[in-house]
């Protein structure tokens, strides 16, 4: 018997199949692969279903039932917030902890400055006193945390401090451990309307 050329329903791919073959397809409807048959086949659920036959990414379609239900998924939210507060609030505690960590270990693991090196006493510092553009950028706490393991832990800009060398060198621009390593504080701060009055002790 010879064969015949037939384009697929879906793809439109030309694809050799025998006569036979046309009879025994569903609807007389040829698919050229497995996936362009799942797609028919999808279609024609549709279709049975009442749709149109056209089928959209499972994201578009979630994203217009989620705006046609939008109240009743913030209601939803806050209720499964609060039956689970305490889980939320801890796997979010130990998510902060952990990329804190693996930062802290990446930089030293010790304040720079000061030597200090229990986790909970240590930052990161920008050196050229960009941070509230870093925190503007991206966010605060995990948030920039998250952004230096995604740059690889860049030590242009950033060193590990604690709380203690880090805050006094953003006030009075050097730290009592090293008063003779001073540096420079006159950057724009987080609200441009605020003007720094502090100065240095004599």
């Amino acid at each position: 018997m010879p064969k015949v050329k037939i384009n697929c329903v879906i793809c439109n791919k030309e694809k050799t199949i025998y006569p036979s073959d046309i009879k025994h397809a569903k609807n007389g409807k040829i698919c050229c692969s497995v996936k362009c048959r799942r797609e028919w086949v999808a279609r024609l659920n549709s279709l049975s279903m009442g749709g149109n036959g056209i089928l959209r990414p499972k994201k578009e379609k979630d994203a217009e039932y989620y705006s046609k239900n939008l109240e009743s998924h913030r209601e939803k939210s806050k209720e499964y917030y609060w039956k689970n507060r305490d889980k939320i609030l801890a796997q979010k505690k130990a998510k902060d902890r952990e990329a804190k960590e693996i930062v802290v270990k990446a930089y030293g693991g010790k304040c720079e400055c000061c030597g200090e090196s229990i986790i909970e006493f240590l930052t990161i510092d920008h050196i050229n006193g960009d941070g509230h553009l870093h925190r503007r950028k991206v966010g605060k706490g995990r948030k920039i945390y998250q952004d230096l393991i995604n740059l690889g832990f860049p030590k242009d800009n950033y060193r590990l401090l604690c709380f203690n060398c880090n805050i006094t060198r953003g006030f009075y621009g050097y730290c009592p451990h090293h008063p003779d390593n001073k540096q420079d504080i006159s950057h724009v701060p987080f609200n441009p309307g605020r003007k720094r009055t502090v100065q240095a002790f004599s």
